[in-house]
């Protein structure tokens, strides 16, 4: 069954998109009521009109019908045309009916995307001012994680370091922290306890370096009463009893002495100790995290420190740079030591002008 011309119409009517029908010379012979709307032509104005004697009246603006390019071609062709002011943009697309090769009609078809690109306009607009925000709440969010982890720092390398030692804080491995004498690592060691699960439990902290050689066995495993002489007739707890549960935090590890390297290696192995004069086995509970200035894997090369212990004490090392490789650290650093030293000296210290522009300077 076939349609006549008025059921077509009304077919077309039916679309939303605006649809019109040139036959192969550009004369139009079909439009429907959106088509009517988009150009603010009415029916009786371009039923029969020539597209070409249309753009010279200005209707249609020059090489911007689809029509006479699928005339043209032969084949499909799309563009963008503007609409009745410069917001409004419609997609136009063209294709053809061929008969033994030539074009018989072409079918028009379209859509004003202007609310389209309104809104994706509104959506990038969106995305930018939340990305923005977003910014600035990470930016809020680090300056309180700041200010609450008591760690004065606004480097990138400073961050890098905190968040790295926020990813193992609560996680019960050990940590190997290196830098430079100064630059904070029994900070960050202590940071770290606390962010754990076992800060409710003893941080206790060795300077290695400040233990005489002939001491690093009892001072760390404890020892009997009377085991030697001069030993207290009660006896003595080690250092990992007494941070048993919580954490023991080596400090200048590379100064240890070679025989008390093997013994630390069995306590991580075996988690229990013997105190120097016992043969009994003291089970501990401790997370172990040591720091360092030197290169521990130059110690390793030349026979200062154990290959095996070096493994197990690098589980995740974390590395602090100098104060001089993060310089935007200066400036807040300046400010929170004068607002310290203003508070214990109840005085009102300030830097003028010229002192924070040498600082920036420096910075």
């Amino acid at each position: 069954m076939g349609f006549d011309h008025e059921e077509v119409r009304g077919l077309l009517n039916c679309i939303r998109d605006g649809v019109f029908i040139t036959d192969g010379e550009g004369n139009i012979v079909m439009l429907n009521k959106a088509s009517e709307e988009l150009s603010e032509f009415s029916e009786e104005q371009l039923i029969g009109q020539n597209v070409n004697e249309l753009i010279k009246k200005g209707y249609f603006t020059e090489n911007g019908d689809v029509s006479l390019k699928c005339i043209k071609s032969g084949k499909e062709e799309s563009m963008i045309q503007k609409g009745r002011d410069e917001e409004q943009e419609i997609t136009v697309t063209g294709v053809p009916l061929l008969e033994n090769g030539r074009v018989k009609y072409v079918v028009v078809t379209e859509r004003d995307v202007s609310e389209i690109n309104r809104l994706e306009k509104e959506l990038r607009k969106n995305k930018e001012l939340i990305k923005e925000y977003s910014s600035q709440l990470e930016k809020y969010k680090r300056s309180e994680n700041r200010r609450l982890k008591d760690i004065i720092y606004d480097s990138e390398a400073m961050e890098n370091v905190i968040s790295v030692s926020d990813s193992v804080a609560g996680k019960d491995i050990t940590v190997l922290i290196q830098g430079e004498s100064g630059t904070g690592k029994e900070v960050i060691a202590n940071y770290i306890h606390n962010s754990s699960n076992r800060k409710d439990r003893p941080f206790i902290k060795v300077n290695c370096d400040a233990i005489p050689e002939n001491l690093f066995e009892s001072e760390f495993f404890g020892y009997e009463k009377g085991a030697f002489t001069g030993a207290s007739e009660k006896g003595k707890e080690g250092l990992f009893e007494l941070a048993n549960g919580g954490t023991l935090f080596l400090d200048e590890i590379g100064i240890m002495p070679l025989h008390l390297q093997g013994k630390i290696l069995r306590v991580l192995q075996n988690k229990e100790v013997i105190r120097v004069g016992s043969s009994k086995y003291i089970p501990v509970d401790v997370r172990i995290i040591t720091a360092t200035n030197t290169n521990l894997k130059d110690a390793v090369r030349e026979g200062k420190f154990r290959l095996d212990l070096y493994y197990r004490l690098n589980v995740v090392p974390i590395t602090i740079p100098p104060l001089r490789e993060r310089r935007e650290d200066i400036i807040p650093l300046a400010r929170h030591f004068i607002e310290i030293y203003n508070r214990k000296f109840n005085s009102d210290l300030r830097i003028d002008k010229s002192g924070w522009d040498a600082l920036y300077r420096y910075k």
